[in-house]
């Protein structure tokens, strides 16, 4: 599994953090983002839910829970993350006892696929393509 690691600050404003993952590409990457409030390193309290919420660009929303430790969230890249490419607005939100006690805003940048899902495949291309995928699939 790839892991990308950023840091996010719980105060607004700067440039916002981005993230680049590609479209379709679900459960092999994780995001950790440290957190931060000012210059501080912002501990996530036990028992808090944190989660990462989100709007692609078709406007259609997410919303996912994150692991945490200390002041590292880990967020699982979806499917439905990357469903669309383009930019989703995102932002990671910890709450407890029903009260916000931070969040921070960032960008997932979804890379458009080269091979769109259900792309309608050219006969010629076909077999190789299996022989490329079986390939992949014996080497695991």
């Amino acid at each position: 599994m790839i892991t990308q690691p950023y840091n996010l600050n719980l105060i607004p404003g700067g440039v916002p953090v981005r993230v680049p993952v590609s479209q379709y590409d679900a459960g092999s990457r994780d995001i950790t983002f440290s957190l931060y409030s000012g210059g501080m390193a912002f501990a996530v309290p036990a028992e808090a839910v944190v989660t990462c919420d989100g709007a692609k660009p078709d406007r259609k929303g997410f919303s996912y829970v994150c692991g945490y430790s200390g002041s590292t969230v880990t967020v699982t890249v979806t499917e439905q993350m990357t469903a669309v490419p383009g930019e989703a607005d995102c932002q990671i939100t910890i709450r407890k006892d029903g009260q916000v006690l931070g969040s921070a805003n960032f960008l997932l940048v979804v890379e458009q696929a080269a091979l769109p899902d259900g792309a309608d495949m050219s006969e010629t291309d076909i077999a190789a393509f299996t022989q490329i995928a079986n390939a992949a699939a014996d080497a695991a």
